[in-house]
Order: C-alpha cells, then structure tokens, then sequence
C-alpha cells in the first residue's frame, strides 16, 4: 500500500529539492529532471537512513533538528574529505 503524505516546505526548503531534481550524468554532462516525488522520497529516504544511524548509536544524543543536521553534513564531509586523501 502507497501513502501519500503532504508536506509544506519553506521557499528556501522548496528551492533546495528543485535544485535536488536536476540530475546530470558524470560522463556526458546530460541533464534530467526527476520527478518531484521521486527527489522528496530520496531525501526522507537519506534522512531516515541517517536518523537510525544516529538513534542506534550509543555514542551519539543529539536534538531532533539543526543539531542531528550539523552533525550529518559534518560526518559527510568528513567521510570525503577522508576518502580523497586515500
């Protein structure tokens, strides 16, 4: 069974999933844009994913909101940076 969820989202929020729609291929530079649907249930998809890494960790309490987000996009790039020097 599919469930649909309305969401509203500020403009900014809103600017930032358009700008998530346009996808472009590595090796052709070619763009396409996906479907809104399709991008917000990416992102919920990510951010899921990330808030159970966060919530079974021991280690971690962090705050619903700004604080887990800093901490995410911290861990992101601390993982690239950490796999360009390799």
């Amino acid at each position: 069974m599919t469930r649909k969820y309305g969401v509203s989202v500020d403009d900014e929020t809103g600017g930032r999933i358009e700008q998530y729609r346009i996808r472009e291929d590595p090796e052709t530079g070619d763009q396409d844009i996906v479907g809104r649907s399709k991008a917000v249930r990416e992102l919920v998809n990510i951010g899921l994913a990330v808030t159970d890494v966060i919530e079974d960790s021991d280690d971690i309490s962090l705050d619903h909101g700004k604080p887990r987000e800093a901490f995410a996009r911290q861990a992101v790039l601390n993982e690239l940076r950490r796999g360009s020097e390799e």
